[in-house]
């Protein structure tokens, strides 16, 4: 297996995401003792239009972590919300970068996923009383599995886990991506069914 150039595929993710109004930001690390230990490492903050959606990315070679937050306009220090990526392609976070953007309410996961073709599994019955909503792809290569959280209005779905045996990885690396429970729908989506 050919490792992916991690740094190259950084560089091509950021071409895409500006050349579409995203803004690269400087972490002002050169000359500092921190940027040492950045040896390897490639790393990158962009901003989405609108300044609601930050991108940031610590990859190398054996592995690329990339993290979508929502960006609360009155406190940008406290995420709305939160998907990370492992080990996923430039064409993937691309889509989930472009979904988080996108005007309006999201619908929902389930939803989306239902339309994409994708069929819950059947969970095994245990002593567990909120079981996972666990749903697969067509092909069986991707599944993507909610959890329940009790609130006091009832259960409610929790965060997703995406796993994607799709994606070619370099070493023993996993190639998924989890989110927060707030997370819009459509960034879900695209993490999960994006080809």
């Amino acid at each position: 297996m050919i490792p992916r150039d991690y740094a190259a595929d950084l560089d091509h993710l950021t071409a895409h995401l500006t050349a579409r109004g995203w803004e690269a930001i400087e972490a002002g690390l050169e000359g500092t003792d921190f940027a040492l230990q950045l040896t390897g490492i490639a790393y990158r903050m962009l901003l989405s239009p609108g300044r609601r959606v930050l991108l940031s990315a610590n990859w190398r070679a054996e592995h690329a972590c990339t993290e979508i937050q929502g960006l609360d306009p009155h406190n940008p220090q406290i995420p709305l919300w939160r998907a990370q990526a492992d080990n996923l392609p430039v064409h993937i976070l691309a889509a989930a970068a472009e979904a988080a953007t996108e005007p309006g309410e999201s619908p929902g996961p389930l939803r989306l996923l239902r339309e994409a073709g994708w069929t819950r599994q059947q969970s095994a019955t245990a002593a567990i009383t909120l079981l996972p909503v666990i749903l697969s792809d067509p092909s069986g290569a991707r599944t993507a599995a909610a959890t329940y959280l009790p609130t006091p209005a009832g259960p409610d779905h929790g965060p997703w886990l995406i796993v994607r045996a799709d994606v070619t990885t370099t070493a023993r690396t996993r190639a998924f991506a989890h989110t927060s429970p707030a997370t819009p729908g459509a960034v879900i989506a695209a993490l999960a069914t994006t080809a």
